[in-house]
């Protein structure tokens, strides 16, 4: 679906540092036509906030809350009721922020501007979330024009807060990310993969 291959690339996001940089204004709403630098642009920071908060809901029912759905017949694809209130707390919040901007919710949809928007997974990795596994996240990427131009990770139960933005390269609780400096012999790669049988 549209929805997982945006999540897929916000998560790619953050893996690589894109060359082109990102254009802002300094007047509080994004445009398109100015210019930034730096871990992210000003503008970021009540977003940040809200995702932080978003913790705030998450964390005391960390491997305690009930399942209301299943999107599926399988036990991974689950719903809980804190999907779909973390995904409104951040739409009234992004709203609030910047009301131009539209919001593609998992669970609710879509709302506003279908040219730029918020996409946003509230928590992605419910199964785990459920489980008290801690490989959940809440994710939101801003895309425009179908460009993933800044994501947001949160590794709410691990108090990890990854974010990208284009041009500014990728940072993990304010700190660069970077490529490590192992020979390719040295490295592995770790994957997850669902596979319906």
């Amino acid at each position: 679906s549209r929805l997982r291959r945006c999540t897929y690339h916000t998560s790619r996001l953050l893996l690589f540092f894109l060359p082109t940089a990102l254009l802002f204004t300094s007047f509080g709403k994004i445009e398109p036509s100015s210019y930034s630098r730096g871990m992210h642009s000003k503008f970021f920071d009540p977003i940040l906030d809200a995702v932080r908060e978003t913790s705030t809901l998450l964390n005391p029912y960390f491997g305690n809350v009930e399942v209301i759905k299943n999107k599926g017949t399988f036990g991974n694809d689950i719903v809980t009721e804190l999907d779909f209130k973390a995904e409104d707390f951040l739409r009234e919040r992004f709203k609030s922020i910047d009301p131009s901007i539209g919001f593609y919710g998992e669970e609710r949809g879509k709302t506003g501007n279908e040219e730029r928007f918020w996409l946003v997974d509230p928590i992605d990795g419910t199964a785990h979330f459920e489980r008290g596994i801690p490989f959940c996240t809440t994710m939101v990427a801003l895309v425009d024009k179908g460009e993933i131009v800044f994501s947001v990770i949160n590794n709410f139960s691990q108090n990890l807060l990854y974010t990208a933005e284009k041009g500014a390269g990728a940072f993990c609780n304010g700190e660069k990310l970077h490529i490590s400096g192992r020979k390719r012999e040295e490295a592995y790669v770790f994957y997850e993969i669902n596979l319906d049988i």
